[in-house]
């Protein structure tokens, strides 16, 4: 029981800092002093954006401001004018919702905490939880349910906002590296600025990243991207696509962070990644510098890499002439187009050094000195900290003289450090990026003289890291880290993650320490919006290794289910398959659901549908019991809590389940013919969707409707769907749903005979679509293109694109590209060619079921059987024409067809 009480503080504490952070949000000093949250680690680049981050009270009142955006960004919408007006706008949605919905929790934290709307000693009165209860209408159990409900939203909002696990990297710049480098750092400078790509390499502790940290801070548009790779920390592409897409989006340049968050954290096209990315480079006023920091880690033969680390070399090649890039390694860098080696420091240079760090010293100490260093900065420097600690510069070369640089040189400091401080080097050695600076208040000293020493860094954003060499010899020297310590400076880290919200690193401590109960009850409650943060890949390497044998059940089945999803996140289906046959799940259970449901998708993916169908039937079953266990608990419930209105929570959640199934039906009526009725299903599913403000759901249903109402020849309707689509796509940041939508445009354009503006939709389509790498979609758009070049009179425009759709291969576009090659042929009267063309699309198109085209192929071949001089076959086609418009109901074409019968 103890231990199940220690997991639930380690997961809640992120959220704990939350609910204390409102708790003394009308102290901003208070909040600058205490709160980890008003910390210069936490708040990133929001200390940019404010003059006020100097002080503590300031840092607490730019948390004050964070906090109230964050619980605005819980208001759908702009928010209301009044207090009035907010009023009324939750009363109306807690009689559709109940008290689940966006609304009702802001006004939860505007009462407790923020009072905005109303003034501080205004009733309810804000301390008053019993005034707050009876304004609310509720009891003392559900207002305190949705209290915390609401302060969670906020600190997921908080999170959104700031992202502390997306911090950027910024590189220290070390003055002894940059001894005599000046020429290089203009080379480079001047070679990036002409748009190559160059390398920079040399040994360890030659100065690399300081010399890239000095052209970076010579860039003239700041600020530059800075990605170090660590090896199973980001070396996977989502990673690097995620930090970049953060990175852009602070420039507000936001397409590739916008489909990353609209995808919610899965990365199915990197192809559409990239083109999300050159969008997001052209409308950057000056071009970014982009730096890849260890680049030694992409340099091993392609069989020996990860799958990971091979996607961010293919990525970085593709990256070659997009930008200037500057990559840095100890080996010969991928395919630069200019490469610096960095030698170490001559005799004379390390002489400067010393002087500069004020050390004494003769010739002869020079002498030695670089014979035993052969130059390298990092070396000199930690010479040059043990000479300033009381050591002879002659005492150090002598004594040090054939034993390992490195590690002889950390020997001497470690035995030269108090107690505190070794036991701060220790705490900070289990870190794989820079650790929150604010996070050991009790060891203040010890820090700032790690610092001093230079051993350990700030980087100037509220983190502190230990230089990587160092790090990299304490992790592997367990003398100085024994077991138990080991797992107690990982336990202390992953709390320090874990209390800013960043559970997936908090995992990964937890799991280095071997707590692997710990890091799952850290990872699996959040799991969703980690994996919408783009760590599923970190949290799959964490996860897939994990031991289950010390677990208790309900934890292997969490394990299973989480490794199940990441490994359909990654595309291994067959993995996640495995993951749940090896469990045994109970029948009575939520998760078993969710399982059913991740089995359905995997028999799918291999094919086996019929097993697929039933898989999702025995989850059907598995729910519709639990359903009727929930409503009978509700019900008993009810009897106590009726006034409160209890019952009407469900409706959210029910009134989803029937969108989804109307969204269904409606589809499902569409491929019956029955248009009519796919029109009311998709309107009623439009209407339910907007009862709940269901954003993508309403996107999606507009865009059907338009597509229906298209087909129908009912433009300027579609047109009005189609817009609304458009601006709800835009809204959630789906860049891919707005070119999808420019496809149906298109053909709306098409249909309402503007060719201009379907051909320019068309083209940017296309060219989108190609970019990203989906001929699915190159083919749909290009077919309509083609028709639109041919109604718009440029024939061989038409035939090159109808070519080029047919290229793609794809089964739902041939047909259409078959079609317009036909009217070509009749165009340039060559019936022979048109008829041939049309049987061949009128035959695909009754393979795939699409009852609109074969409709026009009919029509086509009626034209062309007539110009044969074949009247009976015109009138057998026009005639079958007639009855396929008549069922799609397009009463434009059926006069059109009529008009063909009767001159017949």
């Amino acid at each position: 029981m103890a231990q199940e009480k220690r997991k639930s503080q380690q997961t809640a504490s992120y959220y704990e800092q939350v609910r204390l952070a409102l708790n003394n949000f009308p102290d901003p000093q208070w909040l600058g002093e205490h709160s980890p949250l008003a910390a210069p680690y936490f708040l990133g680049a929001a200390l940019k954006r404010s003059a006020q981050a100097a002080t503590r009270q300031g840092r607490g009142e730019i948390l004050q401001q964070e906090l109230q955006m964050a619980a605005q960004a819980l208001w759908p919408g702009p928010l209301p004018a009044d207090k009035e007006s907010m009023v009324t706008a939750v009363n109306e949605e807690r009689q559709e919702q109940g008290n689940k919905g966006a609304m009702y929790h802001y006004l939860l934290l505007e009462l407790r905490y923020f009072r905005r709307y109303f003034y501080p000693r205004a009733h309810p009165r804000a301390k008053r939880e019993i005034d707050i209860r009876e304004y609310l209408g509720v009891g003392r159990g559900p207002y305190f349910s949705h209290l915390k409900t609401a302060r969670q939203n906020l600190g997921d909002a908080l999170l959104g906002r700031l992202r502390p696990s997306f911090r950027l990297e910024r590189p220290v710049l070390r003055s002894e590296a940059l001894i005599a480098r000046e020429t290089f750092i203009q080379a480079c400078l001047a070679d990036l600025k002409a748009g190559k790509t160059v390398a920079i390499s040399g040994m360890g502790g030659v100065g690399k990243t300081s010399l890239g940290a000095a052209v970076a801070r010579q860039w003239p548009a700041q600020p530059v991207f800075w990605f170090t790779i660590r090896p199973t920390f980001n070396d996977q592409l989502s990673s690097l696509l995620f930090s970049l897409g953060n990175y852009l989006h602070q420039q507000e340049a936001s397409s590739l962070w916008l489909q990353l968050v609209a995808d919610k954290g899965k990365i199915e096209n990197y192809n559409l990644a990239l083109a999300q990315l050159r969008d997001d480079l052209h409308a950057l006023p000056r071009s970014p510098l982009f730096c890849f920091d260890d680049t030694d880690y992409l340099q091993a033969e392609p069989e020996k890499l990860s799958s990971g680390q091979l996607q961010i070399r293919e990525f970085l090649g593709s990256l070659r002439g997009l930008v200037p890039l500057l990559l840095i390694g100890q080996q010969d860098i991928l395919a630069a187009d200019v490469h610096h080696q960095l030698p170490g420091l001559t005799s004379s240079q390390v002489a400067t050094l010393l002087a500069e760090t004020g050390v004494p010293f003769n010739l002869q100490d020079v002498d030695l000195l670089h014979a035993y260093t052969g130059g390298n900065p990092r070396l000199l420097k930690l010479c040059a900290a043990l000479a300033k600690d009381g050591l002879s510069l002659a005492e150090i070369s002598s004594k040090l003289v054939g034993a390992p640089a490195l590690q002889a040189l950390l020997e001497r400091l470690w035995q030269r450090l108090t107690a505190a401080e070794r036991q701060m080097l220790l705490r900070l050695a289990v870190f794989r990026s820079p650790a929150p600076d604010d996070a050991w208040p009790d060891a203040r000293l010890a820090l700032q003289r790690l610092v001093e020493q230079h051993i350990a860094q700030r980087d100037g954003f509220g983190g502190v890291f230990l230089l990587p060499v160092v790090r990299d010899l304490l992790v592997d020297d367990r003398r100085r880290f024994p077991a138990e310590l080991y797992d107690q400076c990982h336990l202390e880290a992953a709390n320090i993650r874990a209390l800013r919200g960043d559970f997936t690193d908090a995992a990964w401590h937890y799991s280095q320490a071997g707590e692997g109960s710990l890091a799952i009850q850290a990872w699996f409650p959040h799991r969703e919006q980690e994996v919408k943060r783009g760590k599923a890949a970190m949290a799959l390497v964490i996860f897939q290794q994990m031991s289950s044998r010390r677990l208790d059940e309900n934890e292997r089945q969490a394990l299973a289910l989480m490794r199940a999803e990441l490994y359909q996140l990654s595309g291994d289906v067959e993995k996640g398959a495995a993951e749940l046959e090896a469990i045994e799940w109970p029948r009575e259970h939520m998760v078993t659901a969710d399982v059913l449901l991740l089995k359905g998708q995997f028999l799918n993916a291999f094919g086996r549908i019929p097993a697929a169908l039933g898989t999702y039937e025995e989850g059907m079953a598995v729910l519709t019991h639990l359903l009727r266990r929930h409503a009978h608990f509700r019900y008993n419930r009810s009897l106590l809590y009726i006034q409160q209105r209890q019952m009407e929570d469900a409706w959210h959640e029910a009134r989803l389940v029937q969108y989804e199934a109307f969204q269904l039906l409606g589809i499902l009526e569409d491929e019956r013919g029955r248009i009519d009725e796919a029109y009311r299903c998709h309107r009623r599913a439009l209407s339910l969707a907007k009862s709940i403000n269901h954003e993508r759901g309403i996107a999606q249903t507009n865009r059907e409707l338009a597509v229906l109402l298209v087909r129908q020849g009912k433009t300027e309707e579609a047109l009005t769907y189609a817009q609304e689509a458009v601006a709800y796509f835009r809204r959630i940041g789906d860049r891919l749903g707005l070119e999808k939508m420019n496809n149906i445009l298109t053909g709306i354009y098409f249909a309402a005979g503007q060719l201009e503006k379907s051909i320019e939709a068309a083209e940017s389509a296309v060219s989108f679509f190609e970019e990203a790498g989906m001929p699915y979609w190159v083919g749909t758009t290009g077919a309509t293109l083609a028709e639109a070049y041919f109604d718009f009179g440029d024939l061989d425009k038409a035939e090159q694109v109808a070519w080029k759709v047919l290229q793609t291969e794809e089964p739902h576009s041939y047909p259409y590209a078959l079609f317009t090659l036909g009217r070509v042929k009749h165009a340039r009267e060559d019936l022979a060619g048109a008829e041939r063309h049309f049987e061949n699309s009128l035959e695909t198109a009754q393979e795939n079921g699409d009852r609109y085209l074969e409709a026009y192929a009919w029509q086509a071949l009626g034209k062309v059987y007539r110009d044969l001089g074949q009247s009976e076959r015109s009138r057998s086609a026009l005639t079958t024409a007639l009855q396929q418009f008549e069922v799609l109901a397009n009463t434009q074409e059926i006069e059109a067809t009529r008009h063909l019968l009767a001159a017949d």
